[in-house]
């Protein structure tokens, strides 16, 4: 009786991985989740969920950044698939530094681990938000 259990368990367990599987694969990328962020202002924006994490793009992160970033603070280089943001134009040594397909990002000189890649999708660049929110220790939920 008990073998039949575990045979059984084994089978609906097995039966429950091959169905949920494809669906998983499937979804590894969900576009338009709200955020709502109150970091300077009131703001809600989209972000995507991809392999489980949320990600933002630049329109993003910038809505929750605690400090404003002027448009010419912002630069792309496209050889080396890098984004920069300098939030005083007047201090170079005062920078953010996030590329494509790197586990982590440069603030001011400093490494700071990301737990999961920089990803770059149409030529837009997604950033994983919670590591982000977690150096700069913003509240997310």
């Amino acid at each position: 009786m008990m073998k039949k259990m575990v045979l059984s368990l084994v089978a609906v367990v097995f039966l429950g991985v091959v169905w949920i599987a494809p669906a998983k694969a499937n979804s590894a990328v969900h576009n338009g989740i709200m955020i709502h962020s109150l970091v300077l202002e009131d703001r809600t924006f989209t972000g995507k969920v991809i392999n489980n994490r949320t990600y933002v793009d630049l329109f993003g992160l910038l809505n929750c950044l605690p400090f404003l970033v002027n448009a010419k603070g912002v630069s792309w280089e496209p050889d080396s698939k890098t984004l920069s943001i300098y939030p005083d134009l007047g201090d170079q040594s005062n920078y953010l530094q996030f590329q494509s397909e790197r586990d982590y990002f440069i603030a001011n000189g400093e490494k700071v681990e990301l737990g999961s890649e920089i990803i770059l999708i149409k030529g837009r660049i997604y950033l994983p938000l919670k590591s982000i929110a977690d150096y700069y220790q913003l509240a997310i939920a």
